[in-house]
């Protein structure tokens, strides 16, 4: 049951042996001494602290409910194994080098391995030293992840200056392990190993002819079309015929600027 409204200068006490509500005016008791003088639409607000839920039967039902928000589930697969994993630390990678996609290669092979931080400057310089000369025949570039655009890089570039080079192309993939030990070894916590699969490249460049019906082979020379239709549309020539035809063709249907001023000039008779 409600109580009558409180006031600004009105306090409610309650009885207590079963005694009638009684009410005195006056500045309620949780106004400072030195405020009470002051009228009531002057005096500062309360701050009323928040309380925490109460269940049924704990008794005391006054004063505002601070509601608690339930906390939000780790429902996503990532949420979950960030999580799990926040209790690891990563102790070691272990690559495992697939074997070469190719048989029967010379033991005196050129083998460039191209790695995401390596320049091409370097790479380049030492390829092109070695295969200038006549005892070497073949060279190797592999490369993997982040670092395939820079292997085909530096196979386009050796192509381009030694002329007549066969070439075959495997794409394969490499597993790498990493080993993942808990922070607190006497937590319980298995070790966890995490494979990763990540693709990789391997180009064979070769002076003497290759097996042409080989899977991935490509004859010296094949590319030269390719690289010509590629130039011939970026030309800029091209580029401004696909747009409208030319100069004159932009123009075509605009009046002279000539023939505009005289017919503004014309006074009408």
């Amino acid at each position: 049951m409600r109580g009558p409204p409180r006031g600004p200068g009105l306090t409610l006490s309650l009885p207590g042996d079963g005694g009638a509500l009684r009410a005195s005016s006056g500045p309620p008791s949780n106004v400072p001494p030195g405020l009470r003088h002051l009228p009531p639409r002057l005096r500062p607000r309360p701050v009323r602290p928040a309380l925490a839920r109460l269940g049924p039967g704990s008794g005391g039902g006054c004063g505002r409910r601070a509601r608690s928000l339930p906390r939000k589930p780790l429902s996503s697969p990532r949420a979950l194994a960030a999580g799990v994993m926040e209790n690891y630390q990563k102790a070691r990678i272990v690559e495992k080098p697939p074997p070469l996609p190719f048989a029967n290669l010379p033991p005196d092979i050129l083998e460039m391995k191209v790695k995401d931080g390596s320049k091409i400057r370097n790479l380049m310089g030492f390829a092109m030293g070695r295969m200038e000369s006549e005892a070497v025949r073949q060279v190797l570039f592999s490369g993997a992840g982040r670092a395939i655009s820079k292997t085909i890089t530096c196979v386009e570039i050796m192509k381009r200056r030694l002329g007549g080079l066969h070439q075959v192309t495997k794409v394969f993939f490499t597993q790498t392990e990493e080993i993942w030990e808990p922070l607190v070894p006497e937590a319980g916590l298995d070790p966890l190993t995490v494979r990763r699969n990540t693709p990789a490249i391997c180009v064979l460049l070769s002076k003497d002819p290759l097996d042409p019906r080989e899977p991935g082979y490509q004859a010296p020379g094949a590319s030269d079309a390719l690289w010509l239709e590629t130039a011939r549309l970026a030309s800029p020539g091209h580029a401004k015929r696909k747009q409208g035809g030319g100069r004159g063709a932009g123009r075509a249907g605009k009046q002279p600027r000539s023939l505009g001023r005289e017919e503004s000039c014309q006074k009408p008779g």
